[in-house]
Protein backbone atom coordinates (compact mmCIF):
# COMPACT_ATOMS: atom_id res chain seq x y z
CA UNK A 1 0.00 0.00 0.00
CA UNK A 2 1.26 3.46 -0.88
CA UNK A 3 0.81 6.25 1.62
CA UNK A 4 0.26 9.65 0.04
CA UNK A 5 1.71 12.67 1.77
CA UNK A 6 2.41 16.27 0.77
CA UNK A 7 6.10 16.88 0.06
CA UNK A 8 6.83 20.22 1.71
CA UNK A 9 10.27 20.73 0.14
CA UNK A 10 9.75 22.38 -3.29
CA UNK A 11 12.81 20.89 -4.98
CA UNK A 12 12.03 17.40 -3.65
CA UNK A 13 8.43 17.75 -4.86
CA UNK A 14 9.58 18.77 -8.36
CA UNK A 15 12.04 15.86 -8.47
CA UNK A 16 9.34 13.43 -7.36
CA UNK A 17 6.96 14.72 -10.04
CA UNK A 18 9.64 14.35 -12.71
CA UNK A 19 10.32 10.73 -11.69
CA UNK A 20 6.62 9.85 -11.49
CA UNK A 21 5.92 11.54 -14.83
CA UNK A 22 8.59 9.55 -16.65
CA UNK A 23 7.40 6.32 -14.99
CA UNK A 24 3.80 7.01 -15.98
CA UNK A 25 4.80 7.72 -19.59
CA UNK A 26 6.79 4.47 -19.70
CA UNK A 27 3.83 2.48 -18.35
CA UNK A 28 1.48 4.07 -20.88
CA UNK A 29 3.90 3.18 -23.67
CA UNK A 30 4.09 -0.42 -22.46
CA UNK A 31 0.32 -0.66 -22.13
CA UNK A 32 -0.35 0.67 -25.62
CA UNK A 33 2.26 -1.71 -27.07
CA UNK A 34 0.86 -4.75 -25.27
CA UNK A 35 -2.79 -4.00 -26.00
CA UNK A 36 -2.34 -2.52 -29.45
CA UNK A 37 -4.46 0.49 -28.53
CA UNK A 38 -3.84 4.19 -28.84
CA UNK A 39 -3.78 6.47 -25.81
CA UNK A 40 -3.27 10.06 -24.80
CA UNK A 41 -1.73 11.24 -21.55
CA UNK A 42 -2.03 14.86 -20.38
CA UNK A 43 -0.09 15.92 -17.29
CA UNK A 44 -0.54 19.31 -15.68
CA UNK A 45 2.19 20.70 -13.45
CA UNK A 46 1.98 23.79 -11.25
CA UNK A 47 5.53 24.71 -12.30
CA UNK A 48 4.88 24.69 -16.06
CA UNK A 49 2.58 26.93 -18.07
CA UNK A 50 1.69 24.27 -20.65
CA UNK A 51 0.61 20.70 -19.92
CA UNK A 52 2.80 17.81 -21.03
CA UNK A 53 1.03 15.76 -23.69
CA UNK A 54 2.01 12.23 -24.66
CA UNK A 55 0.35 10.60 -27.66
CA UNK A 56 0.78 6.98 -28.66
CA UNK A 57 1.61 6.22 -32.26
Amino acid sequence: MVTLAWVSNDSARRASLKIRRSGLMKKMSELTTLCGNRACLIIYSPDESEPIVWLSR
